[in-house]
């Protein structure tokens, strides 16, 4: 998974680099890219959201449980472990799994 996420961004970075060649001012190049990047951060989200606190859906960051608006990575199995909660933590790695 990590190769696929490593050759995506690659193409992504030469797609802008693309892009910006020439006039840099001119942006509407960039739309098609803008809109890929907003979607595929969307696709990070799970509908069930995350546990203890199902109004954040994005399980790649959020804030922490216990740290007011600290940012978590991967929250739901970073705090399952945390918790020592196993069970949950199993449920949340495969839900991580599902969105990348």
């Amino acid at each position: 998974a990590l190769d696929t996420y490593r050759t995506a961004a690659d193409q992504y970075d030469k797609a802008i680099q693309t892009a910006l060649k020439g006039n840099s001012r001119q942006t509407s190049n960039l739309k098609p890219i803008n809109t890929l990047l907003y979607k595929t951060e969307r696709a990070f989200g799970y509908n069930e959201g995350l546990p203890k606190r199902d109004w954040y859906k994005h399980q790649i960051y959020a804030p922490g449980l216990d740290t007011g608006y600290g940012v978590k990575t991967i929250p739901g199995v970073r705090e399952g472990i945390d918790r020592r909660n196993w069970d949950e933590t199993r449920r949340m790695v495969t839900v991580v799994i599902g969105v990348l």
